[in-house]
Parts: C-alpha cells; sequence; structure tokens
C-alpha cells in the first residue's frame, strides 16, 4: 500500500495556514506561494476560495502534479478554458486530477464519521458512482 504524506502547505491567510497544520500534526514545509509548494509533492489537493482556486489548479497542472480540487474549479469562463487548454497540454498523459464536492463538513458525513468514531461498524465500504448519458 503506498502511504500518503502530507508534504506542503500553502494556505490563503495566516490563519488558515496555521489551522492547516494544527490538524495535519505533520512536518509539513510551509510555503506562501502554491508554486513553491507545488515541488515538495507529487499530488495536490486545492481547498482554496473559489476566487483563488483556479491559479492553483493551473499551476498544480501545469508542473505535472496530480490534482485534487474541489468544485468549481474556475472561477470565471476564461479560467475555466485556461485551466481545459493546461489539461489538455498537460506534461505526463498518466496524470490524474479529480474535482470533488465538498462533502467533509456535509452532516451527513459528519454524522457517520461520528457513528465510526463511536466504534458503530467496523467495515469500510467504497463505490464508484457512473453517470448514465443519454441515449
Amino acid at each position: 500500500k503506498a502511504k500518503t504524506t502530507i508534504a506542503a502547505v500553502c494556505a490563503r491567510t495566516e490563519a488558515s495556514r496555521q489551522k492547516a497544520l494544527a490538524k495535519l500534526g505533520t512536518s509539513a514545509k510551509e510555503f506562501a506561494d502554491v508554486a513553491f509548494a507545488i515541488n515538495a509533492a507529487s499530488c495536490a489537493l486545492v481547498a482554496l476560495p473559489a476566487a483563488v482556486a483556479g491559479r492553483a489548479c493551473l499551476t498544480s497542472i501545469q508542473h505535472g502534479k496530480d490534482l485534487i480540487s474541489e468544485k468549481p474549479a474556475a472561477w470565471s469562463p476564461q479560467e475555466a478554458e485556461d485551466l481545459r487548454e493546461a489539461w489538455n497540454d498537460r506534461p505526463r498523459d498518466d496524470q490524474r486530477w479529480r474535482v470533488l464536492e465538498n462533502w467533509a463538513l456535509k452532516p451527513g458525513v459528519l454524522k457517520v464519521g461520528e457513528l465510526l468514531d463511536a466504534g458503530h461498524g467496523s467495515e469500510k465500504y467504497e463505490w464508484r458512482c457512473k453517470r448514465r448519458r443519454a441515449a
């Protein structure tokens, strides 16, 4: 099994950076700019406000990093086009990018987490959803 390590933290504000480092409890390096942080990692997790997330996603893609981002990944139609072009010109054919819903703070997910932490359940399940296309 591959082990995941948080290698770098880059946040929009000092308070956010401190909160992330306290939560992670790691010896992650701290960076003021995404371009510097991205060199320390093989994968980027972008969880920033929509107005600044696109630039972080673009930097990650251009540096050939695997990417996980929240939706929306772009703030404007032009930024969406820039991301699409960068993805089409990505440096690695096996590069991955997943855009996810911000599910971590939804009430149902929080409740399930509480139940699991309390010992109500012993198995983890994973499933994938496929979108049906109109005929």
